[in-house]
């Protein structure tokens, strides 16, 4: 009832105050409507029931909104003559990914030099390695946008310049490790080997050459020269129209690369002594059920035309047959998606829901990772995720359970490592570089199959904001309550001076979870939540926004007594001044509301408009600043429920 008699409060309130033009109010009403813009509806409702009890409001001037910021000059590539990355000295992580793997076992620690003679890589006689890596083919990307199927508009923004640098370098660290470790057999490449949208027919644009023969085919990798390519394809490689069919062509033209036909196994090559390991590269495109909508930028013609059951299930036939016949040591299944281990995991989240990605067309997903487990393979690798991880099959929550013998391997960072796609779920992987580039090296002889993580500790690809992302990410993951030492964390992504991307901010709703300053987010949420015991990321009532960049709608919503009341405001917004780099000013129009109580809707006169600035953003977490100082992070919900579950 006391619920009820506030939100009449709150009508009646909107009525009288909101819509006066020269009321002693419209300060109070511009700094609410502000507030709202900010997804901050729980402190513009406090101040309404402030306002409630005050017998007669003092007139104030209202504010004038403060002018356009000027994003910093930091460039995105340091000058040349700064640093140089050490490659004889790269960072290697490695963790144990299950002790209960009678065969299988990934070893070694943070600052190991690789080396033949090190206790960490010496496996004995008789062993063979691979290199693994995907997602690399930068060089020639910028070039190709906005030639014919590949549309800047579409497809660009996505790091091209700074992934072809940082393509390079891991080549370079990738060729030092193998010739450090006695040499590497083959590479496993697990797809998407030509940003940002495959070759074209006859390689009109020379991608074989600038982005792959003459980065890892050259005398500046010796170690990497002589070594086959053996690989699937991705969601970038079939854009363009017969850029799957060219790429499996060029395997005609170079033996180096090798891709015969859409999916295929090998017999990869080993040292003297060696175990057999048999590859199988599958093609696991069709298998995304997100793409298959209208205007989605990866549905065209090579999607299309494998968007059927005979295909999907004549692949998963023939992995279970070639699986079960096989007489190899090993068995490694490749793809281009991720099962388990980062921020998209397509084995995991198989639970039959409607909406997409899963359970995937025609059950594929289901039925891929249900071969893999009856026949006991050795791996599952992947790209995709721009991230290295080993995924734990084995996560609370996993809908087919555990075989006890596969490793699932990511390694798509050969190009770009992206530290949203290391936002899993909690519990999700035993290994995670946090978003870094690089690459994983296997090593296999007759009782051992080991994996290692070798990290680009370069300045392209390590950065303060980084590990701020990463460590954000592990205080919301464990809820902590040490709120000073998120504050400066936070105070580092308020200076990233990164690039804005306008098409990150969809994918909401974006919750909010953690607050400091004005914005006094805390004043309602914990008032309903006695604090969250002051736990990041924890409140019973939430605050989101959802901005929509296109059409630039943004909506606002927030609870007041849990989820039975709740106030949303829509309206639109537009970036002011600079965009090229954050921070980013917004200015948004708040134009009307709502107000939901206990089924019953009633309409908010809300009316405003108000500046916010974005100073970090990316696929996973932002960070925005009003004009007074107050600061809040949001979180993507859906990647919010991930790390957290739904329990907390």
């Amino acid at each position: 009832m006391r619920a009820i008699l506030i939100a009449a409060a709150l009508v009646l309130l909107c009525q009288s105050c909101i819509r006066a033009e020269d009321s002693g109010d419209k300060q109070f009403t511009s700094r609410a409507a502000e507030e709202i813009i900010q997804g901050n509806i729980e402190t513009a409702t406090k101040r309404v029931l402030d306002l409630i009890n005050k017998p007669t409001p003092k007139p104030q001037e209202t504010t004038t909104p403060e002018g356009t910021t000027t994003a910093g000059s930091l460039t995105t590539l340091p000058p040349p003559s700064t640093k140089t990355p050490n490659y004889l000295n790269p960072i290697v992580s490695a963790t144990t990914a299950n002790k209960y793997q009678p065969f299988v076992e990934q070893a070694g620690s943070p600052g190991i030099f690789p080396s033949p003679n090190s206790p960490a890589f010496n496996l004995g006689p008789g062993t063979s390695r691979y290199l693994v890596i995907g997602d690399w083919g930068r060089i020639g990307s910028a070039q190709s946008l906005g030639l014919d199927q590949c549309s800047a508009k579409d497809y660009g923004g996505n790091n091209d310049v700074q992934g072809a640098l940082q393509q390079t370098e891991t080549a370079l660290l990738a060729d030092q490790v193998c010739g450090l470790l006695g040499g590497c057999q083959a590479v496993i490449g697990t797809g998407d080997n030509f940003y940002q949208c495959g070759v074209y027919p006859g390689d009109t644009t020379n991608r074989f050459q600038s982005d792959w023969s003459q980065i890892y085919q050259t005398p500046k990798t010796p170690n990497l020269q002589g070594l086959t390519w053996y690989q699937t394809f991705g969601n970038h490689d079939m854009v363009i129209t017969g850029s799957v069919e060219a790429q499996i062509d060029y395997s005609k033209t170079d033996p180096k690369w090798q891709i015969p036909s859409n999916y295929f196994l090998v017999d990869l090559p080993t040292t003297a002594g060696g175990p057999k390991i048999r590859a199988f590269f599958i093609d696991a495109n069709p298998f995304i059920a997100s793409y298959n909508v209208t205007g989605q930028k990866y549905n065209k013609a090579y999607y299309k035309a494998h968007l059927n059951a005979t295909y999907i299930d004549g692949q998963i036939a023939w992995l279970q047959s070639n699986l079960a016949s096989s007489t190899a040591d090993y068995n490694i299944v490749v793809g281009h998606y991720p099962l388990f281990g980062s921020a998209t995991q397509y084995g995991f989240d198989q639970t039959g829901k409607a909406t997409s990605p899963y359970p995937g067309n025609f059950n594929a997903w289901q039925k891929l990772l249900t071969t893999i487990y009856d026949n006991k393979a050795t791996a599952y690798m992947n790209g995709h995720d721009h991230v290295m991880t080993a995924g734990n099959p084995n996560q609370p929550g996993a809908p087919i359970p555990y075989n006890g013998h596969t490793v699932f391997l990511t390694s798509g960072a050969g190009s770009w490592g992206e530290p949203a796609d290391s936002c899993g779920p909690a519990n999700s992987n035993y290994y995670t570089n946090g978003g870094n580039g690089g690459f994983i090296i296997v090593s296999a002889n007759a009782t051992t199959f080991q994996s290692d993580f070798f990290v680009l500790g370069s300045l392209f690809s390590q950065s303060p904001v980084d590990d701020a992302r990463a460590e954000l990410l592990e205080a919301i993951r464990g809820g902590s309550t040490d709120l000073q030492q998120v504050s400066s964390i936070v105070d580092i992504l308020l200076e990233s001076n990164l690039p804005f991307r306008e098409q990150l901010l969809g994918g909401g709703p974006w919750q909010v979870v953690y607050s400091r300053g004005p914005l006094l987010w805390q004043g309602f949420t914990l008032a309903g939540n006695a604090l969250s015991k002051r736990r990041i990321g924890r409140s019973r009532n939430k605050a989101s926004q959802d901005y929509n960049p296109a059409d630039r709608s943004v909506i606002n919503r927030g609870e007041i007594f849990g989820e039975g009341v709740c106030v949303t405001a829509s309206g639109s917004y537009e970036p002011v001044g600079e965009t090229d780099r954050m921070p980013v000013l917004v200015k948004a129009e708040i134009e009307g509301g709502q107000l939901r109580a206990f089924g019953k809707v009633l309409p908010l006169p809300i009316r405003g408009s108000g500046f916010v600035r974005i100073a970090y953003l990316d696929d996973c977490i932002r960070v925005l600043q009003d004009r007074r100082g107050g600061v809040a992070v949001q979180m993507r919900e859906d990647r919010l429920r991930q790390i957290i579950g739904d329990s907390d």
